[in-house]
């Protein structure tokens, strides 16, 4: 299952409502809830072009039903059907009804293979990740839970099978026993993606150990499935070959890692000191001879390659918001390197985790070094994808990058390229745009002192998230607010649209806003003191937006 931030419309942007910063991008590379072709309903729905003017769910809908009346309910295309759909319309911002494909699946799935079935558990994870996007985590982890007891059911009743006792032993195996350990193998990933998915919300909730005790766990499931393929491989004529990938040095020394491959440039400075946790075997990649390009041993082997590259890039998310330096760098090399022995230079998994080096040298004020990163993260991410959204969110923090480092002129345009690019592809009413207004907006008051400017910006931002609705409670909303409130009190002196945007702040904490204006009317003058007092009576605490 896929866990990327950058996917995100909210994106770069912390739960406490901080836009001046970026984020780590928690990731999660390993596609475990889709399969791997899509239904020939959702071929066909998708190849169909605009003119079809039927909404995806309702066109998706129809599809089902004329293959349920086809080939019954009890039948694999259903069930494939239902998900992808339920996924379909996920991507398409449509949750209430992905959630409703879903749970059909879900009904006819324990009806029809049983509670236990794993595919329970890849369509509970699918309903994880929409719970996830609504911000509703607690529910997420509860159903990533649920699916990841339901993972592990299924491997225990595979090893226990009467046909594994030599393979557990430590003996070959057979050719007639390679699918099962297939079977074994795909599932220990998915426990592991699981672990990591739960280890994602609990980053995202900042309850950090929690986190790190489901990234450890991801670390020691993968590992072993990794070991387990190894031997597989190596039991049957592979050559499997590691290569080290850490960068060692002295306490408090500064190392700076640098990869160039191809012409890319990789280059990161940082604080170098303790020895890396949980690492206890160093990451490599297979060099295989003579075995079949597509054996899916050697699939899931490189899977579990990069999902362990996935843990180690979220171990060192966690280590940079915790300002552990030396631990943060150590997992990141360990991390690029095996990406970039399975992917290649250009690839987005790389630059998200080039992306994350760039936020911990922001975190700990090499701003040079974090201009470098997000500079070659928007140069990978054009190469890889184009004009995408994700340029412009890689473009939105060399921005931020350059205004800290008090070139202006260059953060402006970058801002604005990146705000050409976001409205290019997701449309101008899109949370993307309202979130890059909002970053203008604060460099034009911290940096620019144009009152009037960074109004403009703000003001839109707040059209454009009241336009897709977002609740008054939202981070971004009472924000948004209090930055208008305080631009127009403090720095323009006007009262009025002050207040009005004091009543927007109010509305959002569930306040009954009237007492606080109660001696404010269109005829008498505003009488600040009696405001003021209100308000305490009223226990509004503004400090807290």
């Amino acid at each position: 299952m896929v866990i990327r931030w950058d996917d995100d419309p909210l994106c770069g942007l912390s739960p406490c409502g901080s836009f001046d910063e970026p984020q780590f991008i928690a990731t999660n590379n390993t596609e475990q809830t889709q399969s791997s072709k899509a239904s020939p309903i959702l071929q066909r729905v998708q190849s169909r072009g605009p003119a079809n003017a039927s909404p995806l769910a309702t066109t998706l809908r129809d599809e089902i039903l004329d293959l349920r009346n086809n080939v019954g309910d009890n039948h694999p295309a259903v069930y494939s059907a239902l998900n992808d759909a339920g996924r379909a319309c996920a991507d398409d911002g449509n949750h209430v009804d992905s959630l409703q494909f879903f749970d059909e699946a879900l009904a006819l799935q324990r009806y029809y293979l049983g509670y236990g079935h794993p595919s329970n558990a890849d369509t509970l994870c699918s309903k994880a990740d929409v719970m996830k996007a609504n911000v509703n985590l607690n529910k997420s982890v509860e159903y990533f839970v649920t699916a990841l007891g339901l993972y592990e059911l299924a491997i225990q009743e595979l090893t226990a099978h009467p046909d594994n006792e030599e393979w557990l032993r430590g003996g070959g195996i057979s050719n007639s026993m390679h699918s099962h350990l297939e079977r074994v193998l795909e599932l220990q990933c998915k426990v592991a993606s699981t672990y990591n998915n739960i280890g994602n919300v609990r980053f995202e909730q900042r309850r950090y150990d929690e986190a790190q005790k489901q990234y450890r766990k991801a670390m020691q499931v993968i590992r072993g499935a990794a070991k387990e393929a190894e031997q597989a491989l190596t039991s049957t004529g592979e050559s499997v070959e590691v290569a080290a990938a850490a960068a060692e040095g002295n306490a408090n020394e500064i190392i700076e890692i640098v990869a160039e491959r191809n012409g890319v440039h990789i280059e990161v400075t940082a604080p170098c000191g303790s020895e890396m946790i949980e690492c206890s075997s160093e990451p490599g990649t297979p060099t295989r001879n003579g075995a079949d390009e597509y054996d899916k041993i050697n699939q899931l082997y490189r899977q579990a390659l990069l999902q362990e590259a996935d843990t180690l890039n979220n171990l060192a998310n966690l280590h940079g918001e915790r300002s552990e330096w030396a631990e943060a760098i150590r997992h990141y090399n360990f991390a690029l390197h095996l990406q970039m022995q399975q992917l290649g230079e250009d690839n987005p998994v790389v630059a998200n985790t080039l992306f994350n080096l760039g936020t911990m040298n922001y975190r700990y004020g090499n701003l040079s070094g974090a201009l470098k990163s997000y500079k070659q993260v928007a140069k990978m991410r054009k190469n890889c994808l184009g004009s995408g959204i994700e340029v412009s969110d890689a473009l939105t923090n060399v921005a931020l990058v350059q205004a800290q480092m008090g070139d202006i002129e260059k953060a402006e345009s970058m801002y604005s390229a990146a705000l050409r690019i976001a409205m290019k592809c997701v449309g101008e009413k899109h949370i993307k745009v309202a979130t890059i207004m909002l970053a203008m907006g604060d460099m034009f008051v911290q940096h620019k002192q144009e009152a009037e400017v960074a109004l403009q910006f703000y003001s839109d931002a707040w059209v454009i998230l009241k336009f897709n609705e977002l609740p008054d409670d939202h981070f971004l909303l009472k924000s948004v607010t209090k930055k208008i409130m305080d631009l127009k009190f403090r720095e323009m002196g006007d009262i009025g649209g002050a207040m009005s945007a004091m009543y927007e702040v109010l509305q959002a904490l569930g306040i009954d806003a009237m007492p606080a204006f109660q001696d404010i009317s269109v005829n008498n003058e505003l009488r600040v003191n009696s405001l003021m007092d209100d308000m305490n009576r009223a226990n509004v605490n503004l400090a807290a937006f």
